[in-house]
């Protein structure tokens, strides 16, 4: 295995920590915003397997490569977003 395959799994793995606790945090308070905070950090954290897997493992270009960078990141900071601005339901906004 190569160095950096083992840093994109430590940071998987650390990704896939935070994103249980957040899913602990929605059982716990019921919150539906932890589920879409725990996404963002699969997606954040993941990006960087997939990528070594379908670059340099599946030979496809360096192309691909950065458009699943892009699009995972991208649509972490989406989750991110809503979750922090998305639309607030009469029990949270009276919290």
């Amino acid at each position: 295995m190569e160095w950096q395959l083992l840093m994109y799994v430590a940071i998987a793995l650390l990704g896939i920590a935070i994103a249980s606790t957040a899913v602990q945090a929605y059982r716990r308070n019921g919150e539906p915003v932890m589920l879409y905070v725990a996404a963002g950090f699969l997606l954040v954290s993941s990006h960087g397997v997939v990528e070594y897997l379908v670059v340099d493992v599946l030979g496809a270009g360096d192309m691909a490569g950065e458009i699943i960078e892009i699009s995972f990141v991208g649509l972490a900071m989406v989750a991110f977003f809503y979750a922090l601005f998305g639309p607030v339901t009469i029990e949270s906004a009276g919290r």
